[in-house]
């Protein structure tokens, strides 16, 4: 099974250097959905989180500090709304 990660990750990683931008635009549109509640579980929140902490260094160092600010502020917003 660590074999499969391996895989995913480095598959992950290949593609976000073909189109930083383009890995961003889709991580940012699924965790959208986690929001609004359209593809809302744990499960893939889960899954998720391990697919952006998966490409940590594959994008410019400005590129994902921007990107990693905008997921952060997202799922602050996220647990303040299942919270409340």
């Amino acid at each position: 099974i660590i074999s499969l990660y391996e895989t995913m990750r480095e598959t992950l990683i290949y593609l976000t250097h073909l189109d930083p931008s383009d890995m961003e635009d889709i991580m940012n549109d699924k965790l959208s959905k986690q929001l609004n509640n359209e593809e809302w579980s744990w499960k893939n929140l889960n899954s998720l989180c391990w697919a952006i902490g998966s490409i940590s260094g594959a994008m410019s160092e400005d590129h994902e500090k921007r990107f990693l600010i905008r997921t952060i502020k997202d799922l602050l917003n996220l647990c303040e709304g299942k919270r409340g």
